[in-house]
C-alpha cells in the first residue's frame, strides 16, 4: 500500500496491488484514502473467506490451531495433509462429500495405523469448519475404516509338507523346520519350544 499526494489534483490517492493489477483510492486526505483501500481488501477476504476451499481453510484457520503443537506432532500433521489428493484439497469445503473421502480413505497404499492418522486430520479439519457454521455437518464422521486384516492359518497338505521337508535337508534348522511344518508354527515360536511344550 502507497499514499501520496496526487500531482494533478487536490487529492491524495493510495494505490493497491491485488492479483498483479494496480488499484488508486482517493481522498481528500492520506487516512481518507488508506481507508477506502482497506474497505476494499476488507471486502476481498470476507468475500473469500464464504466459499473457502479446504487448503485455505487448512491454512488460514486449522494451522493456527496447531501452532503450540510440537514439532515432530506438526510434521507428522504436514505428511498426513501431503496425502490428500489436490481435487480435495481445491474443492470448496462445503461440497467435499463422504463418499469422496471415503473413496480416498479406502484407496490408501498404507497400513491401517497411517491411514486412521489422516483420517484424524481431516476430521479436526472439518470439525473446526463445522464449529465455524462453514458445513452442516463433518462429512468424516460417516467415513468408516476398513476392518483390521486377521490371518487364517491353513495347514500344510502333505504334498506341501514333503516339498517343505525336502527344500529343508541338509540344514542345521532341518528339525525346527520339521517341528514347523507339523505343528503350524512359526519357525522362530519352533526354535522358542521347550520339551515340556511338546511332551
Amino acid at each position: 500500500m502507497r499514499t501520496r499526494k496526487h500531482p494533478s489534483r487536490d487529492l491524495y490517492e493510495t494505490r493497491i496491488s491485488v492479483e498483479g493489477k494496480r488499484i488508486s483510492f482517493y481522498g481528500s486526505s492520506p487516512e481518507a484514502a488508506e481507508e477506502k483501500a482497506l474497505q476494499h481488501l476488507r471486502g476481498l477476504v470476507s468475500q473469500s473467506l464464504k466459499e473457502p476451499t479446504l487448503a485455505e481453510f487448512f491454512k488460514s484457520a486449522y494451522l493456527p490451531t496447531v501452532a503450540g503443537h510440537s514439532a515432530k506432532w506438526k510434521q507428522q500433521i504436514a505428511w498426513a495433509w501431503g496425502k490428500v489428493p489436490p481435487s480435495i484439497q481445491n474443492a470448496r469445503i462445503e461440497v467435499v462429500t463422504r463418499h469422496e473421502l471415503q473413496g480416498f480413505l479406502s484407496g490408501l497404499k498404507l497400513g491401517r495405523t497411517s491411514v486412521g492418522h489422516v483420517r484424524r486430520v481431516l476430521f479436526a479439519i472439518f470439525n473446526l469448519a463445522e464449529a465455524d457454521d462453514l458445513i452442516s455437518r463433518n462429512p468424516v464422521r460417516a467415513v468408516k475404516l476398513a476392518p483390521n486384516r486377521t490371518v487364517q492359518a491353513v495347514p500344510y497338505t502333505a504334498a506341501e509338507l514333503r516339498e517343505l521337508l525336502r527344500a529343508a535337508e541338509g540344514m542345521a534348522c532341518y528339525n525346527a523346520v520339521a517341528l514347523a511344518g507339523v505343528l503350524g508354527l512359526r519357525r522362530g515360536e519352533t526354535l522358542g519350544l521347550m520339551w515340556s511344550d511338546i511332551r
